[in-house]
């Protein structure tokens, strides 16, 4: 097969997973899951709903060779409207021995602070954030879908060990 044969079965490849995913209304985040689509930066992710009346959660973990990313801040989620946060939880198992301080913040924009002010992940042990805390209840949630965002920062120095797993929990809007 030349080049220009595996070039051309490429773009064909290509645009069938796009009509595809056009015509069933696959959401990109599904299309993605299925190799469908290319990286879509940031990643396009459905808000987390099982439609079933339960507490749900994101569990993310943190950990110091990742920091780079964490910085500019990390989509890591996608809350459904009207949902409920109730509560966050951090769990730190090797300190972050930034110099001064290691922290991180969620929010519904890449750099927010509106769900949850920068909190110490340097202690080690698991906390839960006392309610309420910015985010808390449907602070966020009342307008509509919203993306959860993880921002980490550092001060005086850079950190070279840490491992933290971040629990948002939340409790989804199905009584309409």
């Amino acid at each position: 097969m030349t080049n220009k044969t595996k070039y051309a079965v490429c773009v064909g490849t290509l645009a069938f997973a796009v009509a595809l995913i056009a015509a069933f209304s696959i959401s990109p985040a599904v299309g993605a899951g299925l190799g469908l689509l290319a990286l879509v930066v940031p990643p396009a992710v459905a808000a987390r709903n099982s439609g079933e009346q339960q507490l749900h959660f994101f569990r993310v973990r943190m950990q110091f060779n990742n920091l780079s990313a964490l910085t500019a801040g990390v989509k890591i989620g996608r809350l459904p409207a009207r949902a409920f946060i109730a509560g966050v939880s951090i769990h730190t198992v090797t300190s972050f021995n930034a110099g001064t301080t290691a922290t991180i913040a969620l929010g519904t924009t890449q750099g927010g602070v509106d769900i949850l002010a920068a909190t110490d992940i340097k202690t080690v042990g698991a906390s839960n954030v006392a309610v309420p805390f910015a985010g808390s209840g449907l602070a966020v949630t009342g307008a509509g879908e919203v993306d959860i965002w993880a921002k980490f920062a550092q001060t005086g120095g850079a950190a070279t060990t840490g491992d933290s797993t971040i629990v948002i929990t939340f409790i989804p809007d199905n009584d309409q």
